[in-house]
């Protein structure tokens, strides 16, 4: 990033996901601007991607970590300060759709091609990448979802969920889906990577018995915008539900997920609303809101492909 402003303006415009990269000792462009003490890049960068003042490199350093200039101080806390603001973390996500459908196709990459053979274990833990080898994105990647709304936790660990049988599956269900969807399909509303929690998350993976995700109804607890599996877009949305364990360490779960096509839902529905001229079909899924959804309701964990179980302490 150092000195070349104009060139990271036309990376951003033709292909953002390109200022995630790191470089073999997991510093991003955010962490090179601020060692050298580069202002005009490091607002041009966080203005792309704001998420990027939460990367961590191979020694867990995020570039506040690196800055010396007050100024620079100075904006780093106060853009993370900002970010935190509801409205300000709309605004970002909006203005990251590219950088995180980037991000996502790494993470698909990994999640498809890069475990071990049928058979072994089902939980893989991943470690921050020493060097620059296979899993260094994937850390990157999936560690970078979670802090871009949780900056304050510090993650203990990181395990990538495996079962080829679920994975296909899941995706054989998306590709329905989206045959279903015809025109109306839009890879970038349709198909997030999405948090959710409850209890006995790592059990449920390893034993593959019991669904990691639970489903919510208007009997059997709050369930504002019907019932069905409760999944959001920003880990900090469902991180007052997590319940911690004896040595304070929690859990939280990142999905691949396939929405389809949604509307707004409502306590008491027990399925989504019916599509606009019918009498029978409904939409796939119902949301919180049309225009910015942050809560989806899912009619079953089919929707759903556990990819990475993230365990941290706030």
């Amino acid at each position: 990033s150092y000195g070349h402003d104009s060139v990271l303006n036309l990376l951003g415009d033709r292909d953002p996901g390109s200022l995630m990269v790191n470089d073999r000792e997991g510093n991003s462009a955010a962490h090179d601007a601020t060692r050298h003490n580069r202002l005009t890049t490091l607002k041009l960068l966080v203005e792309r991607c704001p998420s990027l003042i939460y990367g961590m490199n191979r020694e867990q350093l995020r570039p506040c970590d690196f800055a010396t200039r007050e100024e620079i101080k100075a904006f780093l806390k106060e853009s993370e300060k900002a970010s935190m603001v509801p409205a300000v973390q709309l605004q970002n996500l909006a203005k990251e759709t590219r950088v995180l459908n980037a991000q996502n196709a790494v993470l698909a990459f990994y999640c498809r091609n890069y475990w071990k053979p049928s058979g072994e274990e089902r939980l893989v833990p991943l470690t921050p990448p020493k060097t620059k080898e296979e899993h260094h994105m994937e850390w990157q990647s999936a560690s970078a979802e979670f802090l871009r709304t949780m900056s304050k936790a510090n993650i203990l660990g990181l395990h990538r969920f495996q079962d080829r049988k679920r994975h296909d599956s899941f995706t054989a269900f998306r590709d329905a889906i989206k045959a279903e969807c015809k025109d109306y399909w839009v890879e970038a509303n349709m198909e997030k990577w999405v948090f959710s929690t409850g209890q006995g998350l790592e059990r449920a993976l390893i034993e593959g018995v019991d669904s990691p995700y639970h489903t919510l109804t208007s009997g059997k607890g709050s369930a504002p915008y019907g019932d069905g599996i409760y999944v959001v877009r920003e880990a900090s949305l469902c991180s007052d539900d997590v319940v911690s364990a004896a040595d304070g360490s929690k859990h939280m779960l990142l999905s691949r997920c396939v929405t389809g096509r949604y509307a707004v839902g409502k306590s008491g529905m027990e399925r989504p609303s019916l599509l606009p001229s019918s009498n029978t079909k409904t939409y796939h899924s119902s949301v919180d809101n049309v225009a910015e959804p942050m809560t989806f309701v899912l009619q079953g964990d089919h929707y759903l492909y556990p990819a990475y179980l993230i365990t941290y302490r706030d």
